[in-house]
């Protein structure tokens, strides 16, 4: 299994050097471009709810993804020392309500559950772990 682990603080401008590791990674790879997206999209919606919520906009922390993929799936590993939180208790998304009115990573989350092939959530020696998986 081929594995990166890729950390950052706690601020959203951080949020750059995700993209451009997980863009490396694909091309030290050989894995599909066309995978790119999806990576980018669950990394962001993922890391800004533990920056945002979980850190509540202290910008000091850290915050890292732990990416890995075999012959048929990626998976990605989100580890924070935020709050206890688990993304996989919120109800299901309310599609037209306004943002303000609508629960802490509801819709992201939702995306992010519709989007992997398994999502898994544990809370070990103080730490978050939120891991999804895909089809290459």
């Amino acid at each position: 299994m081929n594995t990166k682990k890729i950390t950052i603080t706690s601020q959203q401008q951080e949020l750059e050097k995700v993209n451009i590791a997980l863009n490396e990674y694909l091309i030290e790879h050989d894995l599909e471009e066309s995978q790119l997206l999806t990576l980018q999209l669950i990394a962001e919606e993922i890391m800004v709810n533990t920056i945002n919520y979980g850190y509540a906009g202290r910008a000091d922390e850290v915050l890292s993804v732990l990416l890995s993929h075999d012959d048929s799936h990626i998976t990605m590993t989100f580890v924070d020392r935020a709050k206890a939180f688990n993304p996989l208790e919120l109800g299901e998304a309310k599609l037209g309500v306004p943002e303000a009115e609508d629960e802490v990573g509801g819709l992201g989350v939702h995306l992010v559950k519709e989007m992997c092939n398994t999502c898994n959530y544990e809370y070990i020696a103080g730490e978050n772990r939120f891991t999804v998986s895909f089809l290459l």
